[in-house]
């Protein structure tokens, strides 16, 4: 009967326990990004910044959801680029007051007081800043003036610590800081006086005015992706999107970094928060090797991508191991059609790809380089993804891709 009765009260209080952890909130994560997608979409992209710089301990929401109970749940919110109620003004105010860390993006003019700041109403676009590499979430990052994109609000300090200022050309400082923090009642209100989100993407992807400008004339058709950074154009010029002095700097990374950093240094009062590294063993940069088979070299054993990746295994050393990036591997990217000029075979495909090579499509919007029309271009893809599949049932579904041309 004692035996019995163990295993019935240890069954009661698995029960009992099971109830009282089932009753409980979940605990939510210690950062909130807040976005406003309909009004601006480029506050969407936030989450993608957090995650390229090793964050996932995070949750979105529109500002429409967002509530004094909402905030009170996490320790740190990034506030993207948007106009504010008064109401909602108050509610990220008190909410700091009460010990709250925010970061805010292009910030509400309503928010001046909050982040230590004076709004003077007018702006600065496509202009540089420098980061404060003494101390504070700058340190360890470039000490060069580097490219923003977008306008910045030229705030004046009122009692924030500047981090970062704006620079009207990449050589004259402004009074007027790009990145400050103020630290108010228990919690802190920092702020980034242009979009970071919106830096970013333009930095990367190029000035959207440009699109589909031939602005480089001795180009030859189609119209390329670099006509997007291009400014000599003879008909509107303007400086190089992308300034070349500055071209062996990541600028958009080094921003995000700043993030990052700023993020790290406001939690840490709160709590540890964890963060993965880009590389393994802590490698600080990687070559990514890729390239285009249009079928020119032909051969018994299955052409250029075979000789290719050949020449890497043995490159590679004996015993690596591709998971730990210990190994050569790369990218073959196959002209279509898949069989014309190029006889690597659909075992040997999948014989690679387990070896942890990618091999994909050299999507073609035409044999002659000419201008795509996006609906072509779907179908293109559309015919390029099915005789490719057709063609290699044991590769699967392209990941990545390069367009040729680059149009």
């Amino acid at each position: 009967m004692k035996r019995a009765w163990g295993k019935f009260a240890f069954g009661v209080c698995v029960c009992l326990l099971a109830l009282v952890f089932s009753t409980q909130a979940v605990a939510a994560n210690p950062i909130l990004i807040v976005t406003n997608t309909s009004a601006n979409p480029f506050t969407s992209y936030l989450p993608e910044i957090l995650h390229n710089e090793g964050f996932n301990e995070f949750d979105t929401a529109d500002i429409s959801t967002v509530s004094a109970t909402t905030l009170s749940a996490y320790d740190l919110a990034v506030l993207g680029d948007m106009s504010l109620t008064a109401a909602q003004a108050t509610m990220f105010t008190t909410w700091v007051n009460g010990g709250g860390n925010l970061i805010a993006m292009y910030p509400d003019p309503q928010l001046a007081s909050l982040l230590g700041l004076v709004s003077s109403g007018t702006t600065l676009s496509n202009a540089y800043i420098l980061m404060n590499t003494g101390s504070g979430p700058g340190a360890g990052l470039v000490g060069q003036t580097i490219q923003f994109h977008g306008p910045a609000e030229l705030f004046t300090l009122n009692g924030a610590t500047s981090y970062a200022t704006l620079y009207s050309n990449a050589s004259t400082p402004t009074s007027n800081p790009a990145v400050t923090l103020n630290k108010v009642g228990s919690g802190q209100a920092a702020a980034f006086t242009y979009d970071l989100a919106k830096s970013v993407i333009y930095t990367r992807q190029g000035n959207p005015a440009w699109s589909g400008e031939a602005r480089d004339a001795a180009d030859t058709p189609p119209i390329r992706a670099y006509n997007l950074y291009f400014g000599a154009a003879s008909f509107d010029p303007e400086p190089d999107w992308v300034d070349f002095n500055k071209i062996e700097i990541p600028q958009a990374d080094e921003q995000q970094r700043l993030l990052a950093n700023l993020i790290l240094q406001m939690e840490s009062s709160k709590k540890p928060l964890p963060r993965f590294w880009y590389f393994p063993q802590g490698f600080k940069a990687v070559v990514i090797m890729t390239g285009d088979d249009h079928g020119t070299i032909v051969s018994p054993t299955g052409g250029a991508t075979v000789a290719r990746f050949n020449q890497y295994l043995a490159y590679s050393p004996a015993g690596c191991n591709v998971a730990n990036w210990q190994c050569v591997r790369s990218s073959s990217y196959l002209f279509p059609p898949w069989v014309t000029g190029n006889n690597l075979t659909n075992a040997q495909a999948a014989s690679f790809i387990a070896q942890g090579f990618e091999i994909g499509i050299h999507n073609d919007s035409s044999p002659t380089c000419t201008d795509w029309t996006t609906s072509a271009l779907s179908s293109d893809y559309n015919n390029s993804i099915t005789s490719f599949a057709a063609q290699y049932p044991s590769v699967p579904a392209s990941q990545t891709h390069r367009q040729h041309c680059i149009s």
